[in-house]
């Protein structure tokens, strides 16, 4: 796709103006550097700046989260994650967030979770997004046992409402209660 978007900071004061409060008054984005912001996106976009304008390979470059999209909410591995049966494409997801794949057996059962790691070819079961980066170990994927398979937990969840919630103040929360 094609923008007609020629250095960073017009792309950073394009992506302001698309997600700031209908209240903020869009007068004052000319007094805003936005050159960090836009660097920052079209590296996260994959866009290029040419003579021309802004080239990007995604349909929506503004984008931050997608509020359409349900995700299944798990834990896995000690975290508390958003889980899609289908690849996530990496590109699309902001920088505070973090995508693996869960591998599953060769046998054609997709329930049957295998591994967890950085990016699954072949027989992927899906992508695990996390707000935290997962430990993989030295070998680069974390094998599960019956104890480490993910728990799906039952709910479905936006990723701004997955960004918005504290999930770790929750289990320990919960973790204070048991020892009661």
């Amino acid at each position: 796709m094609y923008y007609d978007i020629r250095d960073y900071d017009d792309y950073g004061l394009k992506y302001l103006s698309q997600h700031l409060g209908t209240g903020f008054d869009t007068r004052l984005l000319p007094g805003i550097d936005t050159w960090n912001l836009g660097s920052d996106m079209i590296r996260r976009d994959g866009a290029k700046i040419t003579d021309y304008g802004t080239v990007c390979r995604i349909k929506d470059p503004y984008s931050l989260i997608d509020d359409q999209t349900q995700y299944e909410l798990i834990e896995v591995c000690g975290h508390t994650a958003m889980f899609s049966d289908s690849r996530v494409d990496r590109i699309t997801l902001p920088k505070c967030l973090y995508a693996y794949d869960i591998r599953h057996s060769d046998y054609g059962d997709v329930s049957d979770f295998r591994t967890l790691e950085k990016y699954v070819m072949v027989n992927n079961a899906g992508t695990v997004i996390t707000k935290h980066p997962v430990d993989l170990g030295k070998d680069g994927y974390i094998v599960f046992t019956e104890e480490t398979l993910p728990n799906f937990l039952g709910e479905m969840i936006t990723p701004r409402q997955f960004l918005s919630s504290d999930f770790e103040a929750h289990q320990s929360q919960e973790t204070e209660v048991q020892q009661l």
